[in-house]
């Protein structure tokens, strides 16, 4: 197991870290690259605390600029080894038949890491859990949406539990920190992807991985850390 140093992010220290692990432990064969990530709500109802298992990761931001500065993605996708692809087949059919076992599995956590909830790793209520328009942008300055225009915020079908859902699909990666909607549906469709990270591709051009995030934003001017300590651990 291993963390990128204090305070750094993106693909080129993602790397780095995947290097020192491959130099270090010769016979990892594939690796995990765990954590939080942005939500591309769209056909599929993904909501903040839900999972998101990368079937594939794709990095958004590599490509070239072309006649009337037209911005061309040449990236292309890295799949995780075959090995893993079937463990998610049995996996996504486990839980397509039975309850989601994380609630279960964060009850016991927290019982016997009792410390974890009193540094800030749960659930926020979810009242929190608003999806505005793509069009809209978040009130400069403001550190929440407390003065956000209600009429803005998507209706959204209630759910039938609070449980978190876990989905399966791409992962775009980049460099670079996605805070608008109307950008994040505009990539979202042009690559099929449900949430943006910035160390996916970094692992995935060191060694054979699986990229899974827990959704704590939608990847809009909208985003705040209420939810990173609770998709945090959803996601592992």
């Amino acid at each position: 197991m291993a963390c990128l140093p204090e305070g750094q992010y993106g693909i080129t220290n993602a790397a780095i870290v995947a290097s020192n692990m491959k130099r270090s432990f010769g016979s990892i064969q594939f690796g995990f690259m765990v954590g939080i990530g942005g939500g591309a709500p769209g056909d599929i109802d993904i909501r903040l605390g839900d999972v998101v298992v990368g079937t594939h990761v794709f990095q958004h931001d590599f490509g070239k600029i072309e006649a009337g500065d037209k911005f061309r993605s040449t990236g292309t996708k890295r799949l995780p080894p075959q090995i893993l692809l079937n463990a998610i087949s049995k996996l996504r059919a486990g839980h397509e038949r039975s309850p989601s076992l994380i609630p279960w599995i964060l009850d016991d956590m927290f019982k016997r890491c009792q410390g974890l909830k009193q540094k800030g790793y749960g659930y926020p209520v979810r009242s929190d859990d608003q999806l505005f328009y793509a069009r809209y942008d978040h009130p400069t300055a403001k550190p929440d949406c407390s003065e956000c225009s209600s009429s803005e915020v998507r209706c959204r079908k209630p759910r039938a539990t609070k449980d978190p859902h876990i989905h399966y699909g791409g992962i775009a990666s980049g460099n670079q920190v996605i805070k608008s909607g109307r950008m994040r549906d505009k990539l979202a469709k042009e690559h099929d992807v449900l949430c943006f990270e910035m160390e996916g591709i970094g692992l995935a051009d060191a060694f054979p991985c699986m990229v899974v995030r827990g959704i704590c934003d939608y990847s809009d001017s909208h985003k705040n850390k209420k939810w990173q300590s609770g998709t945090k651990v959803s996601g592992s």
